[in-house]
């Protein structure tokens, strides 16, 4: 990732997304690259595919990028929102894996253990 401002081709503009890893495909530091679905207006959505140590690059650049053309300020406060969102994220993803180790099949899973396909009572 490079230090620039450069046009667009088009311009999207995001409502909303998620994020996921993509092991298949790792970055030079061995690591899975990251997955971003974007949605935007009109339905309109897209998949990025990104190595994950050109995200942290890029998402630097981006913070630079606040602090010099905003403010110490404004580049503070996007970092701190990223560790905030990470920490919202890792409690989200820790229950998730928590209840898929504990489920005893893909129905009770999915329905939060009060519809089982392996013929399990819900308990009480």
């Amino acid at each position: 990732m490079h230090l620039r401002r450069t046009a667009p081709s088009e311009v999207f503009i995001v409502s909303g997304g998620g994020a996921g890893l993509v092991p298949e495909l790792p970055c030079g530091h061995d690591l899975p690259s990251l997955s971003l679905h974007l949605f935007g207006q009109g339905g309109k959505d897209v998949g990025i595919v990104i190595p994950t140590c050109g995200a942290a690059q890029l998402f630097g650049a981006a913070a630079a990028f606040l602090e010099v053309h905003v403010s110490e300020e404004a580049a503070a406060d996007f970092v701190q929102q990223l560790t905030e969102a990470r920490a919202a994220a890792v409690r989200e993803l820790r229950a998730a894996k928590q209840a898929a180790e504990a489920a005893c099949c893909e129905a009770g899973l999915s329905s939060h253990g009060r519809e089982h396909t392996c013929r399990t009572t819900p308990s009480a």
